[in-house]
């Protein structure tokens, strides 16, 4: 799991990710917004992208 986690967040704590209709409509609304958010990839053969929330806690987003 480490292997796929190059930025070093913090695995132990409990993750969620958000399903949406429009990954790259989401993706540039919250960046347009400011919201720091990796780009959008692929892991596990699915695109995805994930952000971070104020208080530096990520969650992802896929299809």
């Amino acid at each position: 799991m480490m292997k796929d986690n190059p930025d070093g967040l913090d695995l132990a704590t409990p993750s969620m990710c958000f399903r949406v209709d429009d990954l790259d409509a989401v993706h540039d609304a919250l960046v347009a917004r400011g919201v720091q958010a990796s780009p959008v990839g692929q892991f596990q053969g699915r695109p995805n992208f994930a952000f971070c929330d104020p208080e530096g806690r990520w969650f992802a987003v896929t299809p």
